[in-house]
């Protein structure tokens, strides 16, 4: 290694003997963009997420809440009926 490239890394590719000084200095600003871009990766993770478990327990509350609309409907047939019957029966005067 030559004196003009101490203190800096020294990386072969592929094999070949040619010598790649690399730097931190040469590598920081796509590193800066890697972690960059792997915190937008993150919080777009974050947001849909967040977005999916919102859309989940609406579904579920729309659910429920149908199911109870049901169940009162049927009840209020059931009295609705049970109150005709018991008209019918009634003398008229």
């Amino acid at each position: 290694m030559s004196t003009a490239s101490a203190g800096r890394s020294s990386y072969a590719c592929c094999g070949d003997s040619a010598d790649h000084n690399i730097s931190s200095l040469e590598l920081a600003p796509a590193y800066e963009k890697a972690k960059l871009d792997q915190e937008k990766a993150a919080e777009a993770a974050n947001a849909n997420h967040a977005k999916k478990r919102s859309m989940l327990t609406e579904a579920k509350h729309f659910k429920e809440q149908t199911a109870e609309v049901k169940q009162w409907e049927q009840l209020r047939d059931n009295k609705v009926g049970s109150a005709d019957l018991f008209a019918t029966d009634l003398p008229r005067i």
